[in-house]
């Protein structure tokens, strides 16, 4: 009885230790794992705050009363009509139209380089 006891002694701290090891490896691959989904998700936020930077800063420098390219196309808009003065209003909204697509593209180009 006592040898049977001693086996199963030997057999249980025999197993338990590769059991350990088994388990300790994969705790370790899944904190690798876990970490390097999180640098990932960070990085997609990171890049996405930078798109949305750029779409904002594509807004800014149109007039007052919209964007950019709102003041384009309202512009436009009046040229078509004939009105007087409006081909003068036209010409410098498509300039800050031309200048704020322009500073979005490079600022869109930059958010790219980093993704």
């Amino acid at each position: 009885m006592a040898d049977s006891a001693l086996w199963a002694a030997a057999l249980t701290g025999g197993t338990a230790v590769p059991t350990s090891w088994v388990t300790n490896l994969g705790n370790v691959r899944a904190a690798r794992t876990q970490a390097e989904a999180s640098a990932r998700a960070q990085h997609h936020d990171r890049v996405r705050e930078e798109r949305w930077a750029a779409y904002l800063e594509r807004d800014r420098g149109g007039g007052p009363r919209g964007t950019a390219a709102t003041e384009v196309s309202r512009s436009m808009w009046h040229v078509s009509l004939g009105e007087a003065g409006a081909r003068a209003r036209f010409d410098p909204a498509r300039e800050a139209y031309l200048g704020c697509l322009e500073r979005f593209a490079e600022a869109a180009r930059a958010a790219m380089e980093t993704f």
